[in-house]
């Protein structure tokens, strides 16, 4: 039993070893291919193939790629284990207990895509003419192994913005100059064919003849060349006139003067002006070929006491090229004059005030040669009204300065301006001690009538003022009287005993009226005039006859029927004379009746 127990398994062995050795020799091949696909990010991946357990003979064929975010292609290994052949796709690293290595090419490469280069560049920057931007490369690679080794292949470059920039400095390029507004080469003292304005201590400065770049704000320029301007030394003080009386030749005297040549203040002082051809104080400088100039400033005040003194003041001006004149800081437009030669007379007073007043001039020289200035002036002083008054007592028959009540005495306003009587323009009359201060006043000239405002008999002193156009005045007084004139006034009665008004009585035709001017108040009566006495009364019946004429205060006459009217005259011992008349209607007289006894 133990022996075919033990040929048993000797059977059975050999039969195993034979079925394996069939497989083999069914399954051998030269060349196995196997592929291997990894996934993943960089670093250590290893995949298996599929047919682990084939035999072969000679070297396996193994391929590999590699794919995923990360991912890069590496060379091929492979193994041979106890198990079989295996591709791994992440470099010689085996698998499961390696026995044995064959080694095939090997390399390790990156991912294709954008990758920055070492070099910088600056360049204009678009979107400011004055400054650069600094901008970085990169390059597109396309990573493939090849013969053992990665190789790189550079299919695109670009260039990205690094976000530095910087300024451009404006002194090498003149569009950045004058983008930044400043001044390109205009010459001067610094930055003659830069940019002037950029760096401190540069001072863009313009004249009238052209620009320059200086080295303070200070200075000025004279025909594109920076100059150190002088101090004005003087003032209008310095150069001050008493009196405005000087005017007609306040041009000669000295005034104070500067002189600024293309807006440069290059000369100052007290100088004589007017009339000089070419004088001293103007600059002299030589005009540049686009046109310079040379300014001469004068100023100088004067004093006017009253300038109601004066009722014009007019001045003109000639100079060689242009000129301006202020007075008390108003320019006097018609004394501006764009050319040479004299400007029209131009009346000044309305610039004038009581008090100093200053005038200053400009006159302007554009490279002409002649540089002439003068200043005329044609003052004419107003001359004041003389008041002067006279009396007219001619309404009142009267002689002398004497009114009377009642009739029409005038104090006449004889003044007189030599400027003409149209120059008052104004009249005021005051009858002092009476009244308001101003009885009476126009404007103009007019007179006043004392008794027409109510002024009552006494003796006055009247006063005048009037005024002309420039305010000047003159006053004048006169003595007058106003007296009581004669009065003529009567009453009547029918029994020379009893006396009414004279309206008031009814005599009969026939009856005896009796008359008399010396009865007293209320009823009317006569009066002489002021220091008189009357010397003549007649008596009458108008229209009819005169019934009494002897100076008689009492009179007496009968009345016809129907409307008698009666007239009373008087004359005083100055010859003064009135009259009153009063109406009286007389009725037939009703008959006698007697009582006849039976």
């Amino acid at each position: 039993m133990r022996r075919f127990y033990s040929n048993r398994k000797f059977v059975i062995l050999s039969i195993i070893i034979f079925a394996c050795f069939l497989l083999f020799f069914f399954n051998v091949k030269n060349t196995q291919a196997y592929t291997c696909t990894c996934s993943g990010y960089n670093g250590a991946r290893s995949c298996s193939v599929s047919h682990s357990h084939d035999w072969f003979w000679g070297s396996p064929d193994c391929s590999c790629s590699c794919s995923g975010s990360g991912a890069i292609r590496v060379c091929l290994h492979y193994a041979v284990t106890h198990w079989g052949i295996v591709c791994n796709c992440s470099g010689c690293l085996p698998i499961a207990y390696p026995t044995w290595h064959y080694t095939c090419r090997t390399c390790s490469c990156g991912t294709d895509g954008w990758y920055d280069t070492a070099s910088t560049r600056w360049i204009d920057d678009p979107a400011n003419p004055c400054q650069k931007k600094e901008q970085r490369q990169q390059q597109y690679r396309d990573y493939y192994c090849s013969g053992g080794h990665c190789n790189i292949r550079v299919t695109n470059t670009r260039w990205l913005d690094t976000g530095n920039t910087q300024p451009i400095d404006p002194d090498t390029k003149q569009s950045c100059c004058q983008y930044l507004g400043k001044y390109w080469s205009v010459g001067g003292e610094i930055a003659a064919t830069a940019c002037c304005g950029d760096d401190s201590g540069e001072y863009y400065l313009t004249s009238v003849s052209g620009d320059a770049c200086c080295n303070s704000p200070s200075k000025c320029v004279v025909e594109e060349a920076c100059r150190t301007p002088v101090s004005k030394v003087c003032s209008a003080d310095d150069a001050k006139d008493n009196s405005i009386s000087e005017l007609g030749n306040a041009i000669d005297d000295n005034w104070c003067t500067w002189n600024e040549h293309d807006g440069c203040l290059v000369r100052s002082g007290v100088q004589l002006v007017n009339g000089q051809t070419n004088p001293s104080f103007w600059e002299g400088e030589s005009c540049g070929g686009d046109g310079g100039s040379s300014i001469l400033w004068g100023e100088k005040k004067v004093y006017v006491d009253n300038i109601n003194k004066y009722i014009s003041i007019k001045a003109r001006v000639y100079v060689d090229d242009e000129s301006w004149v202020w007075i008390n800081g108003n320019e006097v437009s018609g004394l501006h004059r764009g050319c040479c030669g004299w400007t029209g007379w131009v009346e000044t007073i309305s610039y004038f005030h009581t008090g100093w007043n200053t005038i200053k001039f400009k006159a302007a020289d554009y490279c002409s040669g002649g540089r002439y200035f003068n200043l005329d002036w044609d003052i004419v002083p107003n001359r004041p009204p003389t008041a002067r008054i006279s009396c007219d007592p001619s309404g009142c028959n009267s002689t002398d300065c004497v009114g009377y009540v009642d009739c029409p005495f005038v104090l006449k306003n004889d003044s007189t301006d030599p400027d003409g009587q149209d120059d008052i323009v104004k009249t005021e009359w005051d009858i002092l001690g009476w009244g308001s201060e101003v009885d009476g006043s126009c404007s103009g000239i007019c007179d006043i009538t004392p008794t027409a405002i109510g002024v009552p008999p006494g003796t006055y002193t009247a006063k005048l003022y009037v005024e002309d156009s420039a305010s000047q005045s003159d006053t004048a007084t006169i003595s007058f009287a106003i007296k009581q004139d004669a009065i003529a006034g009567f009453s009547c009665s029918l029994d020379n005993k009893n006396w009414v008004e004279c309206e008031s009585l009814q005599p009969s035709a026939g009856e005896v009226v009796y008359f008399s001017d010396s009865q007293p108040g209320p009823l009317d009566h006569s009066s002489p005039s002021e220091g008189a006495s009357i010397t003549s009364r007649v008596w009458e019946i108008v229209g009819e006859r005169i019934f009494n004429s002897g100076n008689n205060s009492n009179a007496s006459t009968t009345l016809s029927q129907g409307d008698n009217t009666i007239k009373l005259t008087i004359t005083d011992s100055q010859g003064r004379t009135d009259y009153q008349t009063h109406q009286i209607g007389v009725t037939v007289p009703l008959p006698e009746w007697e009582e006849i006894s039976p």
